[in-house]
Protein backbone atom coordinates (compact mmCIF):
# COMPACT_ATOMS: atom_id res chain seq x y z
CA UNK A 1 0.00 0.00 0.00
CA UNK A 2 2.37 2.42 0.94
CA UNK A 3 4.35 1.36 -1.87
CA UNK A 4 1.41 2.20 -4.27
CA UNK A 5 0.97 5.99 -2.27
CA UNK A 6 4.67 6.57 -3.41
CA UNK A 7 4.09 5.70 -6.79
CA UNK A 8 0.63 7.81 -7.10
CA UNK A 9 2.50 10.64 -5.59
CA UNK A 10 5.56 10.35 -7.89
CA UNK A 11 3.82 10.32 -11.07
CA UNK A 12 1.68 14.15 -9.58
CA UNK A 13 4.68 15.26 -8.88
CA UNK A 14 6.60 14.47 -12.39
CA UNK A 15 2.74 15.37 -14.24
CA UNK A 16 2.93 19.19 -12.16
CA UNK A 17 6.44 19.60 -13.54
CA UNK A 18 6.23 18.57 -17.11
CA UNK A 19 2.82 20.90 -16.59
CA UNK A 20 4.77 23.97 -15.50
CA UNK A 21 8.05 22.83 -18.57
CA UNK A 22 5.60 23.16 -20.69
CA UNK A 23 3.57 26.32 -19.85
CA UNK A 24 6.65 28.24 -19.76
CA UNK A 25 6.49 29.17 -23.62
CA UNK A 26 4.97 32.23 -24.93
CA UNK A 27 1.68 31.87 -26.49
CA UNK A 28 1.80 34.82 -28.58
CA UNK A 29 5.49 33.46 -30.37
CA UNK A 30 4.34 30.02 -30.53
CA UNK A 31 1.30 31.53 -32.74
CA UNK A 32 3.92 33.18 -34.73
CA UNK A 33 6.15 30.03 -35.36
CA UNK A 34 2.52 28.04 -36.54
CA UNK A 35 1.90 30.57 -38.67
CA UNK A 36 5.36 31.94 -39.94
CA UNK A 37 9.10 30.09 -39.39
CA UNK A 38 7.64 26.40 -38.62
CA UNK A 39 5.00 26.76 -41.94
CA UNK A 40 2.98 24.65 -40.01
CA UNK A 41 0.11 26.73 -41.03
CA UNK A 42 0.83 25.79 -44.67
CA UNK A 43 -0.77 21.79 -44.05
CA UNK A 44 -2.62 22.15 -41.00
CA UNK A 45 -5.48 24.62 -40.07
CA UNK A 46 -6.39 26.31 -36.86
CA UNK A 47 -9.89 27.65 -36.65
CA UNK A 48 -10.57 28.17 -40.60
CA UNK A 49 -6.88 29.31 -41.05
CA UNK A 50 -4.45 27.63 -42.54
CA UNK A 51 -3.80 24.38 -45.17
CA UNK A 52 -6.20 21.54 -45.23
CA UNK A 53 -3.37 18.96 -46.40
CA UNK A 54 -2.27 17.59 -42.59
CA UNK A 55 -5.13 17.47 -39.61
CA UNK A 56 -7.16 20.16 -38.17
CA UNK A 57 -5.60 21.31 -34.96
CA UNK A 58 -8.02 23.44 -33.74
CA UNK A 59 -8.40 21.19 -31.10
CA UNK A 60 -4.92 20.37 -30.71
CA UNK A 61 -4.36 21.27 -26.84
CA UNK A 62 -6.96 18.36 -25.60
CA UNK A 63 -3.95 16.23 -26.54
CA UNK A 64 -0.96 16.39 -24.04
CA UNK A 65 1.99 18.59 -24.53
CA UNK A 66 4.24 15.45 -24.55
CA UNK A 67 2.24 13.60 -27.17
CA UNK A 68 2.32 17.07 -29.33
CA UNK A 69 6.07 17.37 -28.82
CA UNK A 70 6.42 13.98 -30.09
CA UNK A 71 3.79 14.26 -33.13
CA UNK A 72 6.41 17.25 -34.61
CA UNK A 73 9.68 15.46 -33.22
CA UNK A 74 8.74 12.00 -35.15
CA UNK A 75 5.74 12.90 -37.37
CA UNK A 76 5.97 9.07 -38.17
CA UNK A 77 5.15 7.68 -34.91
CA UNK A 78 1.61 6.57 -34.01
CA UNK A 79 1.80 8.59 -31.20
CA UNK A 80 -0.55 10.97 -30.05
CA UNK A 81 -2.22 10.55 -33.18
CA UNK A 82 -6.21 10.45 -33.55
CA UNK A 83 -7.12 6.52 -34.28
CA UNK A 84 -4.18 4.87 -33.27
CA UNK A 85 -2.59 4.37 -36.42
CA UNK A 86 1.07 5.62 -37.72
CA UNK A 87 0.00 8.28 -40.89
CA UNK A 88 -1.00 6.89 -44.26
CA UNK A 89 0.60 8.60 -47.53
CA UNK A 90 -0.42 7.27 -50.94
CA UNK A 91 1.87 7.46 -54.02
CA UNK A 92 0.26 7.04 -57.15
CA UNK A 93 2.17 6.85 -60.34
CA UNK A 94 1.00 7.32 -64.05
CA UNK A 95 1.71 5.39 -67.06
CA UNK A 96 3.95 8.23 -67.47
CA UNK A 97 6.36 7.90 -64.84
CA UNK A 98 4.98 10.97 -63.15
CA UNK A 99 4.13 10.02 -59.44
CA UNK A 100 1.67 11.91 -57.17
CA UNK A 101 2.12 11.59 -53.26
CA UNK A 102 -0.26 12.95 -51.09
CA UNK A 103 -3.38 11.88 -48.24
CA UNK A 104 -6.16 9.86 -49.73
CA UNK A 105 -9.35 11.99 -49.12
CA UNK A 106 -11.58 9.32 -51.10
CA UNK A 107 -11.62 6.49 -52.60
CA UNK A 108 -13.53 3.90 -54.79
CA UNK A 109 -13.19 0.68 -56.59
CA UNK A 110 -12.49 3.17 -59.76
CA UNK A 111 -11.33 6.39 -58.45
CA UNK A 112 -8.65 7.91 -55.76
CA UNK A 113 -8.87 10.95 -54.73
CA UNK A 114 -5.31 12.87 -52.81
CA UNK A 115 -4.01 16.06 -51.74
CA UNK A 116 -0.82 16.38 -52.29
CA UNK A 117 1.45 18.66 -50.35
CA UNK A 118 0.72 22.02 -52.06
CA UNK A 119 -3.11 21.22 -51.34
CA UNK A 120 -3.56 20.50 -54.84
CA UNK A 121 -6.76 18.01 -55.09
CA UNK A 122 -6.11 15.36 -57.60
CA UNK A 123 -8.96 13.23 -58.84
CA UNK A 124 -7.78 9.77 -60.77
CA UNK A 125 -9.09 7.14 -62.45
CA UNK A 126 -7.42 3.69 -60.74
CA UNK A 127 -8.07 2.13 -63.76
CA UNK A 128 -5.26 4.38 -65.78
CA UNK A 129 -3.01 4.42 -62.87
CA UNK A 130 0.62 2.08 -63.48
CA UNK A 131 0.62 1.85 -59.58
CA UNK A 132 -0.81 3.07 -56.09
CA UNK A 133 1.18 2.12 -53.35
CA UNK A 134 0.13 3.14 -49.66
CA UNK A 135 3.53 4.36 -47.82
CA UNK A 136 3.32 4.20 -43.41
CA UNK A 137 4.93 7.86 -43.21
CA UNK A 138 3.85 11.61 -43.36
CA UNK A 139 3.82 14.57 -45.52
CA UNK A 140 5.16 16.15 -42.82
CA UNK A 141 8.79 17.41 -42.77
CA UNK A 142 11.02 15.44 -40.13
CA UNK A 143 13.22 18.15 -39.28
CA UNK A 144 11.42 20.17 -37.14
CA UNK A 145 14.48 19.26 -34.11
CA UNK A 146 16.57 21.22 -35.99
CA UNK A 147 14.10 23.41 -37.90
CA UNK A 148 12.89 24.98 -34.82
CA UNK A 149 15.15 26.19 -31.60
CA UNK A 150 13.72 24.70 -27.70
CA UNK A 151 12.57 28.29 -27.66
CA UNK A 152 10.58 27.68 -30.63
CA UNK A 153 9.37 24.55 -29.65
CA UNK A 154 8.35 25.48 -26.37
CA UNK A 155 6.36 28.36 -27.93
CA UNK A 156 4.64 26.59 -30.47
CA UNK A 157 3.52 23.78 -27.79
CA UNK A 158 2.20 26.56 -25.43
CA UNK A 159 0.30 28.22 -27.89
CA UNK A 160 -1.28 24.26 -29.48
CA UNK A 161 -1.84 23.65 -25.56
CA UNK A 162 -4.62 26.74 -25.56
CA UNK A 163 -6.21 24.73 -28.46
CA UNK A 164 -8.95 23.35 -26.65
CA UNK A 165 -12.03 23.75 -29.01
CA UNK A 166 -13.15 25.15 -32.46
CA UNK A 167 -13.10 29.01 -31.74
CA UNK A 168 -16.31 29.64 -34.12
CA UNK A 169 -15.89 33.88 -34.13
CA UNK A 170 -12.19 32.91 -35.04
CA UNK A 171 -13.64 30.31 -37.91
CA UNK A 172 -16.41 33.25 -38.81
CA UNK A 173 -14.04 35.45 -39.87
CA UNK A 174 -11.05 33.63 -41.50
CA UNK A 175 -10.25 34.57 -44.92
CA UNK A 176 -10.72 31.34 -47.19
CA UNK A 177 -8.57 31.72 -50.30
CA UNK A 178 -11.42 32.20 -53.31
CA UNK A 179 -14.21 32.11 -50.72
CA UNK A 180 -16.50 34.89 -49.44
CA UNK A 181 -16.45 35.84 -45.70
CA UNK A 182 -18.97 36.35 -42.94
CA UNK A 183 -17.91 39.96 -42.92
CA UNK A 184 -18.50 40.15 -47.02
CA UNK A 185 -21.81 38.63 -46.76
CA UNK A 186 -22.67 41.01 -43.54
CA UNK A 187 -21.53 43.91 -45.32
CA UNK A 188 -22.72 43.50 -48.64
CA UNK A 189 -26.58 43.78 -47.89
CA UNK A 190 -27.46 40.78 -50.03
CA UNK A 191 -30.68 39.69 -49.89
CA UNK A 192 -31.39 36.05 -50.11
CA UNK A 193 -32.60 34.89 -53.57
CA UNK A 194 -36.17 33.48 -53.90
CA UNK A 195 -35.70 30.66 -56.36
Amino acid sequence: MRTKMFFLALIAVSAGVLGRQNSDGNVAAGEGVFFGKGNCASCHEINGRGGIVGPDLSTAGTRTPEALRAKILNPNSAAGGRGGGAPLVVVVRRPDGREIQGVRRNEDTFSLQLVDASGQLHLLDKTKLAEVRRETRSLMPQDYATRLTDADLQNLLAYMSTLKARDLTKTAMASIPGGVTYEQLRNSNAQPQNW
